[in-house]
């Protein structure tokens, strides 16, 4: 039974089996190279559910950025890359996104690239689907997914996994996105949809996290936006006379 390792950086694949497990026999993974899609602190897994809800100022239009990693060794050149785009997409090239030019750069074992979405008028009511793969060219193969780890200089994180395909979820409905984390639910309540379009309006961010977290905010941080945010409540109150309420009837408060 044949067992995959992949290891970040050069992310190399090394081949055992139970018949032949001796340790100066491992061979590298010296067959070309391969892309996949990588999971970092934003996107946690195979998909990213992307929403203009979630903007500070309103948009039209924005970039999204998914990540690739390399298996195999990186190149000193510039290298085409290809993506497949499953029939049962539902998102539609023109209209809910463009890709821009798929290239992967050189000396690079990894790769955040851009695609550009769009807002369209009923994104309010519905999500679209953008599922990609890896397609084969005279450059990449589709890469080997798993687990890796750490290898030399390199900080990929350890324990990540990598994919084979990649969905993208469009919409403009509000929802819980992936940085809404424990941490965020410990100091200020649970989630909901109302609470945060308010603390996006009020504070003008819209990533909440604290450093042990993969953000930037500290304690006394925190301690600042909940002061901000119950006198924001307290000045909705005093303008229509009643407590404001989420979208499900619950009274909206901060701890």
């Amino acid at each position: 039974m044949k067992k995959l390792l992949i290891y970040s950086g050069l992310a190399m694949l090394i081949m055992t089996t139970t018949q032949a497990c001796k340790k100066n026999q491992l061979p590298l993974y010296e067959e070309g190279s391969g892309l996949t899609f990588d999971q970092t602190l934003d996107v946690p897994a195979d998909s990213l559910n992307y929403t203009f809800a979630l903007n500070v100022v309103p948009k039209t239009k924005d970039t999204v950025y998914i990540p690739l990693l390399l298996t195999g060794w990186p190149s000193d050149q510039e290298r085409q890359f290809v993506l497949e785009v499953d029939p049962m997409s539902t998102a539609k090239a023109g209209v809910h996104y463009d890709f821009t030019p798929m290239k992967f750069p050189a000396n690079k074992v990894s790769h955040l690239y851009p695609i550009i979405v769009y807002k369209t008028e009923n994104m309010d009511k519905q999500v679209y689907q953008l599922k990609i793969a890896i397609a084969t060219n005279e450059s990449f193969s589709k890469g080997a997914a798993g687990r890796y780890i750490k290898i030399d200089s390199y900080t990929f994180p350890v324990g990540a996994t990598s994919y084979n395909s990649f969905k993208l979820n469009i919409t403009s409905k509000m929802s819980m996105p992936a940085t809404w984390t424990s941490d965020i639910t410990y100091y200020f309540g649970a989630y909901s949809n109302a609470k945060l379009a308010f603390m996006i309006e009020v504070l003008g961010i819209n990533d909440f996290r604290t450093v042990p977290y993969g953000g930037k905010f500290i304690y006394a941080d925190i301690l600042n936006m909940t002061q901000k945010l119950n006198d924001a409540l307290n000045a909705f109150e005093d303008k229509y006379g009643y407590r404001k309420k989420d979208e499900n009837n619950q009274e909206i408060i901060f701890r």
